[in-house]
């Protein structure tokens, strides 16, 4: 933890070298525009009545960029000169203090389980094992932990977990990864559910490159950890904003803090970044398979749909890029058995209707799904895209 600790304050203090008064001056611009030509604006487009489309055109139009899809008639106007100059100055950050908090709670966690924890190792010296090391994951929500063995011995599963499930009085599972000189032996939860999950990304008028990106991570407890996030407009400079935020969460779930604190500090980084001119989406999408919980955090992002029982349910966002709402923009839901998640990009909500999404039959494979919304997508585009387009389907089995 407290490593973690130290490569996020390290990842922090980088920041601070590239630190420009750029986020205030765009800021103050913005809200310039909206208040001098967008109040007071009758037409009837996306960029009056969504708040993200209207940030993504507007930053556009300060940074120069010919993208004037709404027709504005003040568009050139709009430029901000930010050749100015890099001044250091002191941010409080949050971020810190909810770190602080988070390791005083989870060191004392720790000690409450520290008579446990020494009981198992007693018992495996007591059966001729050698312990190397012992690995606690005290953020996971499934008492994951590892213990490293010496291969001087063959290990049988079935008395470990004997052993385990007397101490933690919990259903467990195990999983062994062999190595050249130990065996590493992960134990946790055991999974009431499997995912089966596809995923796919379309460039818009297929020009190769997408602006979108997304990874997966599956822990050795089957509990998954989806991303998915969408560049400003689309092509090179897309892909690079979204893998860039995708890389830094990566990072970031690496220090093994909770996922809301990671996303809190994902967030305080690109405060500090000022890169107010770059933008990205983001959804995260934890499940947790053995207590059939998932959380499910949008910054900036579109819609998301849950199929239940031939039911479809929408999870919204409703804060602004990369401001994490505890409220609004996060959720944490039951799910079951036979359910379908959908997490999607723009390119595929601003043109799949509920209609379309209700024709789709989810009790096919998530790859068929997948394969249905794609083809209903192109076929309503003439196969001519006119967004970047990203889906994963995920089947609940």
């Amino acid at each position: 933890l407290f490593k973690s600790f130290n490569y996020y304050l390290n990842e922090i203090n980088n920041e601070y070298t590239r630190l420009t008064t750029l986020k205030e001056l765009k800021q103050n611009h913005l809200e310039g525009i909206q208040s001098a030509y967008c109040k007071y604006c009758i037409s009837d487009c996306d960029c009056r009545t969504k708040l993200d489309k209207r940030y993504v055109f507007l930053s556009n139009a300060i940074n120069h960029n010919d993208s004037n899809i709404y027709d504005c008639p003040h568009y050139t106007e709009f430029y901000l000169n930010t050749n100015i100059d890099t001044r250091s100055k002191i941010i409080p950050h949050n971020a810190l203090t909810e770190l602080s908090y988070e390791i005083e709670y989870l060191y004392n966690q720790g000690l409450k389980r520290k008579f446990e924890y020494q009981r198992l190792i007693n018992d495996l010296s007591f059966y001729g094992y050698e312990i190397l090391d012992l690995n606690i994951y005290l953020n996971d929500k499934t008492i994951y932990f590892n213990v490293n063995i010496a291969n001087k011995k063959k290990i049988i599963p079935e008395l470990i977990l004997k052993l385990t499930n007397n101490l933690f009085k919990e259903e467990l599972d195990i999983k062994i990864i062999v190595n050249k000189d130990y065996q590493e032996v992960y134990i946790y939860k055991k999974p009431r559910v499997k995912l089966e999950y596809s995923h796919q990304i379309l460039a818009k008028d297929n020009n190769g490159i997408s602006g979108d990106n997304y990874f997966i991570k599956r822990n050795h407890n089957d509990s998954y950890i989806f991303a998915l996030s969408d560049g400003m407009g689309n092509g090179h400079n897309a892909y690079l904003e979204s893998a860039q935020t995708l890389d830094l969460l990566k990072r970031l779930l690496s220090y093994n803090f909770s996922l809301k604190t990671t996303l809190r500090l994902l967030e305080n980084i690109y405060e500090i970044k000022c890169e107010y001119d770059s933008y990205a989406t983001l959804d995260v999408l934890a499940i947790n398979t053995s207590n059939m919980k998932l959380n499910l955090y949008k910054l900036g992002s579109t819609s998301t749909y849950i199929i239940h029982n031939y039911e479809i349910r929408i999870y919204e966002n409703k804060s602004l890029p990369y401001k994490l709402d505890e409220i609004n923009s996060s959720y944490e839901i039951e799910y079951f058995k036979g359910d379908t998640i959908i997490l999607a990009s723009d390119g595929i909500s601003d043109f799949i209707t509920m209609r379309d999404l209700k024709s789709i039959d989810y009790n096919k494979s998530s790859s068929e799904i997948l394969n249905d919304i794609t083809n209903i997508l192109k076929q309503k585009e003439n196969n001519e895209l006119k967004d970047d387009a990203s889906l994963i389907v995920i089947k609940v089995i």
